[in-house]
Formats: C-alpha cells, structure tokens, sequence
C-alpha cells in the first residue's frame, strides 16, 4: 500500500477527500490529513507518504511553498495539486516546480479522483521498479568491486616481498582502514577429517560470522591460503581501541559456532602503504605467537616481534631426564619437561629455535637411553617436529615418548608381584580425586602393606606415597593449565581436605605455589 497525506485548510474538504472512495481499492491508505504546508511538513517527516493531495491557497504555508520545501527536502513522492477556475497561474507553477497532476476542488467527481488515483499509482509504480532495478545494478556493481578488491588483497597477502609501489595510495581515498587477519589454529574433531565440501562451508561460516561481527562497512574479505583470512573495514576516528574488543568477539564467536581455535591479529588505521607494508612484514612473526597459543585468542599486529633466546643445558637437562625415567619417575621427567616449554613461552623463542633444539634434546635422549627406546621412536618423532604449530602439539609428542620410554624402561612385568603393581597403579590413577591410604592399596591386591610397598619400590623405583603425590600434583598442574578452578576445589577433587597442605605439596613437586603457576601459565599463552 502506497501512503496519501491530505492538505487542505478547509476542514469539510479534508473530510470529504478521506471519505471520498475506498482507497485500499485502488492501493493507497490516507496516514494522515494537514491544515497547511507547515503542518504537512511535520506529517511528511514522521509518515515520509508516496502521494501528497494538496490545497494551492493555505494560510501560513500555501502549497506552492511546500512544493518547495518537500523538493529542497529530497522528496520522491508524487504530488497533486486542488485549485479553483482562478488559480490557472499557480497551477502552472506548482507544475514546473514538480507536482504531477491538478483537481479543480468545485467540479470533481469521483471518477474522475480514482482515475487520478489509478495514474499516480501507476507512476509509482513504475518509480519502484525503476528503483528497485538501480538497486539491483547497484548491488552487481558493488559485487564485481568487493570482488576485484579481494582479489587484490589475495595478491597483495601471498606476495613474498612488497614494496610502497605495490600498494596504490587509492587504497586509502577514503580514508583510513583496519586490517584483520584471521588464522585458524586448530579445528574441531569433525573438520579434522572432511571433505572440500565441508571446508568450503566452513569458509562460508567463517566469513559470514566475521561480516557480522566486524561490519556493516566491511570493505572485502576472503580466504589467503593455509587457514588464513582477511578482512578489511574503514576505520572510525577515535574508535581504534574498539578493534582489539571486536577481535575478542570474533574469537570467541568463532571458537562456539565452528569449533575451532583462531588467531585474530589486528591492526587498526592503517592511513598509508607505508604503514601497511609495516604490518605485513610482521606476519613473519605470526607462526611464532601461534605456536605459544593456549585458545583463540586476539592479538595486535604491532605486538609480533623477533623472540627471545632460550637458553637450556642440553646435556644437564638430557640427563636429569634420563634419571627420572631410570628411577621409574615418570612424573618427574613429564614435569622437567614442561618447566622447560614454559621457559621456552616465557623467553618467547621462535618456533623454529624451538623445534631445532627439542630436536638435538630428543637426539641427546636416544644416545643415553642406550637402545632403551622403541626401535625408531626417536625418529618418528623428531620427523614429526617440523608439522607441529602449537607448544601444546609439542608437549602431547614429548609426553607420550616418555611414557614409552618409561614402558620400555618398567621392569618385566612377570614375577612375583608384578600383577598386583599393576593393580595398584590402576586403582591410584582411577581414584586419584580420593584420599588413598596404603590399607586400601593392600587390601585392593590383597597383600601385607608392607610387602606391597617392598614390591611397590622394587618396580617402580619409588615409594607409594610419592606416586600418589606426583599423580596428583601432575593432575593438578594439567587442571591449573586449562581453566580457571579455584584452589580449594580443585584441592577437595584430588582428595585434599586441607588446603595449605596440598600448596606445600604443589610447591614441592615444582617449585611454586599453584598461583604463581597458573599466573605463569597464563603469561605464557596470553598475547602480549
């Protein structure tokens, strides 16, 4: 329904034209009715109507003024002038200026105001047809440019070297941009193995979330290569802080509607290729950030740097480690090793600083385990280091060859009490959120307490109490890493009633009390 304001200063006449004919016949309803131009100019701006009916002679406004006034203004509607025999001149005038037809007010029939309704309906609708086909050829326009920028922005992200002449000043006519690049750390189980179908939903998923999040202005976006996109915005004066919040958002958008762990790096008012070129040659350093990332995860462009030195004593740390295992400590070598990831996210080494020298450890460690590790063990794992993204990729490989290496170290598992270690063991790691007591041990085998902790210690090289207590505190320490449990509960769940001893054990087992290591952790994968 198209919507008709009537303008007359003559009550009679404004009702006679409301009630005139059935209007919704002819696809029009009346929004409202005015006194003069003044008050229809007031109507116009809440209604915004397609048909105006007006009166040429009003007191205050006549209609001619606000033909006037609704042209200056920007309307689009239509307008029809009410004119008696003597108003010939204005009439004409009302027409230059835009109205479309004329009623004389003492002689209309209805006839002849529906067969005017009919021709003003059937200019309006040939107005929106015509509007709608601007907006269509607008939108293919638009299209074929967001189209044509990505593919620039592709270009210019997989270039191997850029300089100022690649990057046209034209790119920032408009004024200053923001740049996010969006890369994908890990996916969920599902996308681990599916198929280009799957992963072009993904893509699809991916950056429609971001245009929702990061736009309604966005310039363009698409895919670069690797799990990597980009998006593009105009930047706002002033509001460069709110990049970093938008990041956060799409992170953990990201991360709940597509299962997958993302880096968004972000760069806010980007005004010139100079400054552009700057951010791009930071992404050099984007793998070593990601290699140290907990969870998704925004980080700004401008943080990303060289890293650090990790200085380690290979042979020193090869053998404590070689010790640990020995002595049937597997817990103690796990825990050596992940002191020194931590050293290692602290320092902020590079990725391949890392790599190389967990490689020359691991090297190091086949030498002095004397054949002790699975035939090629080593080597499997060491070709497997350069694949790795994440520190957390690195710790599960180093973690499960110690433990192989401590299988291959357990002594023969025939004997006399070989199976009722092996119970023990089983009972403490599925009751390890319970206070164990060497009673529940003994009579879970059934054997004398004291003869179980003799077999205990001969075949695992360490006490009872102490498997118990690193178990725990390794647990602990895993518990610490991944969230945010408070100390009291997380102590109850390993079986601790009194706090301040489980911080004494904690302390013990790895030097620091449990704040001081979650506060640790959580340097180690927050952005800088």
């Amino acid at each position: 329904m198209y919507k008709l304001l009537i303008v007359d200063d003559e009550n009679l006449v404004r009702v006679a034209f409301r009630t005139m004919v059935d209007y919704e016949q002819y696809g029009f309803t009346v929004c409202g009715t005015a006194a003069d131009g003044e008050e229809a100019l007031r109507l116009c701006a809440v209604e915004d109507p397609d048909l105006i009916i007006t009166d040429i002679k009003m007191p205050r406004m006549d209609g001619i003024t606000l033909i006037e006034r609704l042209t200056a203004g920007g309307f689009t509607g239509k307008i029809v002038l009410i004119s008696n025999y003597d108003d010939f001149d204005l009439v004409r005038q009302g027409m230059v200026l835009g109205a479309q037809d004329y009623l004389l007010k003492l002689t209309i029939t209805t006839q002849e105001y529906t067969a005017m309704l009919g021709r003003m309906k059937q200019a309006l609708d040939e107005t929106m047809r015509r509007r709608r086909q601007d907006e269509l050829a607008r939108t293919a326009l638009d299209k074929l440019e967001r189209q044509q920028q990505a593919a620039f922005w592709q270009k210019l992200l997989l270039a191997p070297a850029l300089n100022e002449g690649d990057v046209p000043q034209a790119l920032f006519a408009a004024g200053p941009i923001n740049l996010y690049l969006i890369q994908v750390v890990q996916y969920g189980e599902v996308m681990k193995v599916s198929s280009q179908q799957d992963m072009e939903l993904l893509t699809y998923a991916l950056l429609n979330i971001a245009a929702e999040l990061l736009g309604p202005d966005i310039l363009c976006q698409g895919p670069v290569a690797g799990g990597q996109y980009f998006v593009v915005t105009p930047a706002a004066p002033g509001r460069a802080l709110e990049q970093g919040f938008l990041a956060q958002k799409l992170c953990s958008a990201l991360t709940q509607y597509l299962n997958v762990t993302v880096a968004a790096f972000y760069q806010p008012a980007l005004a010139s290729p100079a400054a552009l070129l700057a951010a791009l040659a930071r992404r050099r350093h984007m793998a070593d950030r990601i290699f140290y990332l907990g969870g998704s995860a925004p980080i700004p462009l401008e943080s990303l740097g060289p890293g650090g030195s990790w200085n380690i004593n290979i042979p020193q740390f090869t053998a404590g480690i070689c010790e640990a295992l020995r002595c049937a400590d597997l817990p103690g070598a796990l825990a050596a090793v992940d002191a020194q990831l931590a050293a290692c996210g602290q320092a902020n080494v590079s990725r391949s600083e890392a790599l190389h020298k967990w490689s020359a450890i691991l090297l190091r460690l086949h030498e002095r385990m004397e054949g002790f590790l699975l035939p090629g063990a080593v080597a499997e794992v060491s070709g497997r280091l350069d694949g790795l993204d994440t520190q957390a990729q690195l710790r599960a490989l180093l973690h499960d060859l110690l433990r192989r290496v401590a299988a291959a170290l357990r002594p023969d598992t025939g004997g006399a009490g070989a199976h009722e270690v092996e119970k023990t063991l089983q009972y403490i790691h599925a009751h390890i959120g319970e206070k164990i007591t060497l009673a529940q041990l003994a009579k879970h085998v059934n054997f004398n307490e004291t003869y179980l902790c003799t077999v205990f210690r001969a075949r695992t090289g360490t006490s009872i109490v102490n498997y118990i207590n690193q178990t725990k505190m390794e647990k602990a320490a895993e518990c610490l890493r991944s969230g945010d449990v408070l100390l009291k509960t997380l102590a109850a769940d390993l079986g601790f009633s009194d706090q301040f001893y489980f911080n004494k054990l904690f302390r013990k087992y790895y030097g620091i009390s449990p704040t001081e290591y979650r506060k640790k952790q959580q340097d180690i994968t927050s952005p800088q």
